[in-house]
């Protein structure tokens, strides 16, 4: 992800083109890939959604691409501050609003071995993730010269 933020929104051409398209050709948006910053590797698969009390997300497609690429898949609920956020006045999509709150839930392989949801701070949620690299990083093949020098 750039650090900066580019455009502000997120265009819906390419989802536009594809929904008229023959019901053989399906099509979800990855939200979100966490991965390291050394070696590109993928870490983890993180489905995005407004927490508005819902109790599940679809995730059949990601949760496989997890599978295939052994990496972990969470779904992540994040919580708005209850203020008015900004909208966008053409479409009415959220462009800035303070997260609140975090429910992350692991998602196994399968429906039937969902693990256990934690209920996370943004500063939780960040800790989770320097957590999620910090054991990637133990095993980094690009940082491994990096820890051996720091061994003595």
């Amino acid at each position: 992800m750039s650090r900066q933020e580019r455009y502000g929104t997120r265009s819906l051409a390419y989802s536009r083109w594809h929904r008229p398209l023959a019901d053989k050709f399906g099509l979800i948006d990855i939200d979100a890939a966490e991965y390291c910053r050394a070696c590109s590797e993928p870490l983890a698969l993180i489905e995005t959604t407004r927490d508005v009390g819902q109790s599940h997300k679809p995730v059949t497609v990601t949760r496989n691409l997890g599978r295939r690429a052994d990496v972990p898949v969470y779904v992540a609920f994040y919580a708005l501050a209850p203020e008015h956020p900004v909208e966008c006045p053409l479409c009415g999509n959220e462009l800035a609003a303070d997260i609140v709150g975090f429910r992350l839930r692991p998602m196994g392989s399968t429906e039937t071995n969902i693990g256990p949801e934690l209920r996370l701070t943004p500063h939780e949620m960040e800790s989770w993730l320097h957590r999620l690299h910090r054991d990637h990083d133990n095993t980094c093949e690009v940082l491994r010269p990096y820890r051996e020098r720091a061994t003595p």
